[in-house]
């Protein structure tokens, strides 16, 4: 890639593979890593009367070939939204959501991949 050029490595679509990615990456064992605010599993967990919007998921790009891999898809009881970004310690992913869980007021999650 030439200096100065732009490249789009992956386009959500907003189902399933996730939508509203709102927060950073991060780059980790040659892959990068993110969560989706929105799609992912439709439920009632997650859904409006407008539109099936989903809970989100955590995903990993290819940064090469811009692959997506759905890692996990949030069902709302386990956490909604997470729109901050993820953290990287010894093997082991942190987060948290926005919203969802046991009271509805978000989670702190961890995930291995």
């Amino acid at each position: 890639m030439r200096t100065g050029a732009e490249r789009v490595l992956h386009s959500f679509d907003g189902r399933a593979g996730g939508g509203n990615p709102t927060s950073g990456l991060v780059y980790a064992g040659g892959a990068l890593y993110g969560t989706t605010s929105l799609g992912g599993t439709f439920n009632r967990n997650c859904t409006d009367t407008e539109q099936r919007v989903g809970c989100g998921v955590i995903f990993k790009i290819d940064p090469k070939s811009g692959a997506e891999t759905v890692l996990y898809r949030f069902s709302g009881t386990d956490g909604a939204d997470p729109t901050a970004g993820l953290i990287y310690e010894s093997g082991v992913f942190y987060g948290t959501t926005f919203s969802g869980g046991t009271t509805g007021n978000g989670t702190v999650f961890s995930f291995v991949p």
